[in-house]
């Protein structure tokens, strides 16, 4: 086969992949378009991403994130728009790790818009958050406060707080209030105090 042949051959593959792959895992679609692209099947990449925005499933923050990348890395930007439109208003949004990668992720493709509707739901979310994970809760308070929520990062370092995680802290006035500990009651750890036990009571 000529060389020539060997292209339209890698053309026609690509373009029955982006044509006919199931949409229903986001993190694949993504792992595809960056394989698409990888092999500079423009075309394709573009049919993908045009089937994918409008249509994949919105369940998992995380993997919306990931396709978000994807498309923006290989510059198909109406089609970061339309999946960010509806990923932004209809995501659930449970997880705190999940969602901090989910406004990384529109951060990072410019998509300011759906930043700023993650934002707003945020505040009416946190009742409904996984509170196992108080690391994932510090990661999402200081995204949020980078983003300018400073009010639900405060929440969500009273609970990692309460949870007994200092390291992380967004507002660094936690490390002034309680530089020795924080007792259950929310009051601030007295200073530990040591001496060297009594010789003679040793003997």
């Amino acid at each position: 086969m000529t060389r020539a042949g060997e292209g339209e051959a890698a053309a026609a593959l690509a373009g029955r992949a982006a044509a006919g792959v199931s949409l229903e895992d986001p993190e694949a679609v993504g792992e595809l378009v960056r394989a698409l692209a990888e092999v500079e099947q423009g075309e394709a990449v573009a049919v993908l991403a045009g089937r994918a925005a409008p249509v994949v499933p919105l369940e998992d923050p995380k993997a919306i994130g990931e396709l978000v990348r994807a498309l923006a890395e290989v510059e198909q930007g109406e089609a970061v728009a339309a999946l960010a439109g509806r990923a932004a208003s209809r995501l659930p949004l449970h997880h705190a790790g999940a969602i901090a990668d989910l406004l990384a992720a529109f951060e990072k493709a410019d998509c300011s818009q759906a930043v700023r509707v993650v934002l707003n739901r945020v505040p009416g979310c946190l009742d409904r958050l996984d509170l196992s994970d108080p690391v994932s809760l510090l990661n999402l308070a200081m995204v949020l406060m980078r983003l300018g929520d400073g009010a639900s990062a405060a929440v969500l370092e009273q609970w990692a707080a309460d949870a007994g995680w200092f390291m992380g802290m967004a507002d660094e006035g936690w490390s002034a209030r309680f530089p020795y500990g924080r007792e259950a009651d929310g009051s601030a750890t007295a200073r530990w105090t040591w001496r060297p036990p009594d010789e003679d009571r040793m003997i």
